[in-house]
């Protein structure tokens, strides 16, 4: 986030820092073109395309609902930017965002975190059931009947808005083991290696 103010990948027409720094959801996905493409072309070009995107785009009346990427996307813009040798097409990068939007706004209706509840533990909404407690369920290869037999609410979409929930919302504390993060690492040696001790 810093990286992208700081160093003005984005048009400030993207973000906000009055009230601590954020940007628009449009941002956030020109930001991961910014940062993907990083192998592929030089940072001065993908600004390049950035600013001449938003500025076709601010243009429009529709703008004030690009920005937040709350409409579909008419099929009349034209998400492609040719300029001397480089020609990029942006939409995959903002379709893919959309998706991530949806998820997202998927996961906040579905889990809350209340400091009177549970002390804001985050719980599915409605119940007192902590999302954690049905994750570790899940990951510990319950399935899904036994988890349902237990809470009776709890469906597909309980899991995937719980997962979403947690990786957009982390919790403070100590920081996570790469064992809790990628289970699925398994670490070649346990084996500790000391120096010889060099004799006089």
């Amino acid at each position: 986030m810093n990286r992208v103010i700081d160093e003005g990948i984005l048009p400030s027409v993207l973000f906000c820092v009055d009230e601590g720094r954020r940007y628009a959801r449009l941002g956030a996905a020109l930001a991961s073109f910014y940062f993907e493409e990083e192998n592929v072309l030089m940072a001065g070009a993908r600004k390049k395309i950035i600013s001449e995107l938003v500025l076709r785009l601010t243009q429009r009346t529709d703008w004030p609902l690009l920005i937040a990427l709350s409409v579909k996307l008419p099929r009349t813009i034209d998400w492609r930017i040719s300029m001397s040798h480089i020609y990029c097409n942006v939409l995959p990068f903002i379709e893919n965002s959309i998706v991530r939007i949806h998820d997202i706004d998927s996961a906040e209706s579905l889990v809350i975190c209340d400091a009177e509840i549970l002390s804001g533990t985050p719980i599915f909404k409605g119940t007192r059931v902590p999302t954690e407690m049905v994750l570790a369920s899940v990951d510990k290869g319950i399935d899904m009947p036994r988890i349902r037999a237990a809470y009776p609410f709890v469906t597909d979409d309980h899991i995937k808005a719980a997962r979403t929930y947690a990786a957009i919302h982390p919790r403070k504390g100590r920081p996570v083991r790469l064992s809790e993060s990628h289970p699925d690492l398994k670490p070649i040696s346990h084996g500790v290696i000391r120096r010889a001790r060099v004799r006089a």
